[in-house]
């Protein structure tokens, strides 16, 4: 019994003996593996904390980009839009003022033609005048050559009415030289 208390004394005591080495190394290098291990862990954190960090810092940058590219675009839009603007109001007041000048123009082309009208008429009634004066005149001459032949046919009435009278005198005087 004795050999059997001595292997049940025995091999815990080998046990320990084998264990002891690695438990002594565990022991020494357990602090040091802990920290390695936390460093590992920290360092981990760190290194997707970092990562996290980049990319939020990547996605504002892409965020400011975006942005500014939107607002480089508005201002564009913006500037076209104010040109289209311009060129809207200038072609609707290049209208307005081309149916200004039509509608002066109109109102000038129709006063003309009353203008016209009016003169065609005075120059009918002025034809219509000098034929009627024309006609006057030849009555006038005609009457002046009626009275011009009458005033020589009263002439040679009186100078014969004279010769006679004379005659007719000479006669009486005759007459009365003779009585």
């Amino acid at each position: 019994m004795k050999k059997k208390s001595i292997i049940y004394f025995l091999i815990p005591i080998a046990a320990l003996v084998i264990f002891v080495p690695f438990y002594w190394n565990y022991s020494t290098h357990y602090e040091e593996v802990m920290a390695n291990r936390e460093a590992a862990i920290q360092k981990a954190k760190n290194d997707e904390l970092a990562e996290q960090d980049r990319l939020r810092q990547k996605a504002v940058q892409d965020a400011l980009d975006a942005q500014a590219k939107r607002q480089q675009q508005k201002k564009e839009r913006e500037a076209l839009e104010a040109e289209r603007r311009q060129e809207l109001e200038d072609a609707m007041a290049a209208r307005d003022k081309a149916q200004s000048e039509s509608r002066t123009l109109a109102e000038k082309v129709d006063r003309l033609k009353n203008d016209v009208k009016a003169v065609e008429d005075e120059i009918t009634k002025i034809q219509a005048d000098e034929s009627t004066q024309r006609l006057q005149e030849g009555f006038v001459q005609q009457s002046v050559e009626k009275a011009q032949a009458n005033v020589k046919n009263l002439t040679q009435v009186l100078e014969k009415i004279a010769a006679a009278d004379q005659a007719a005198e000479a006669a009486r005087e005759a007459a009365a030289k003779k009585s």
